[in-house]
């Protein structure tokens, strides 16, 4: 029996690791184990479990980790529960209803999205109009991807203009090409 006790305080310790906040439970799980081999006598003489009784075991250990989470688990599970949505009872008139509306929105979405597909279609002729229409030494240039970044010094463009003479008063910088606005 003294052998027990002190696996109990030593199991103690491997499942709550000291200053751990959590218990581990696979620890708790292996001292279950020794504390049953050292109070039977030993490994050949612990006795054989019958699988009900290894069942109960596992559900009874199941309730005491999630009692020990405070049921946080258990509430996270209720929410992440997909919920039975009740079906709205529609009479015939407002199914129709229903129907004709959500083919009206798809019509309409699909003549929005075409005049967005038109437009694009229409820049890009314009777009390899202008270029055809370029003398040949050009056209090379014009087709080519332009990778160069932005210049640091550009103008913004901005809801209202510019002050006069503030920016200068503030830095002291005359020379437009200097300043950034």
């Amino acid at each position: 029996m003294a052998l027990a006790g002190a696996a109990r305080g030593l199991c103690g310790r491997l499942a709550y690791g000291g200053a751990a906040r959590w218990p581990n439970y696979y620890a708790l799980g292996t001292c279950d184990s020794l504390q049953g081999v050292l109070v039977s006598g030993g490994a050949r003489g612990a006795k054989t479990e019958t699988k009900a009784e290894k069942k109960a075991k596992a559900v009874q250990k199941d309730e005491q980790q999630s009692s020990s989470l405070g049921g946080k688990v258990q509430q996270m599970m209720k929410v992440l529960e997909p919920q039975k949505v009740p079906q709205a009872k529609l009479s015939a008139g407002d199914l129709e209803e229903h129907k004709q509306r959500g083919k009206e929105f798809s019509r309409k979405k699909m003549a929005e999205h075409r005049a967005w597909q038109k437009a694009l279609s229409e820049k890009l002729r314009l777009k390899l109009a202008a270029i055809e229409a370029l003398p040949v030494a050009l056209r090379e240039h014009a087709a080519s991807d332009d990778f160069e970044p932005f210049p640091l010094n550009r103008w913004v463009a901005t809801d209202t203009p510019p002050i006069e003479g503030y920016y200068e008063s503030k830095s002291g910088v005359n020379d437009r090409s200097k300043r950034r606005r």
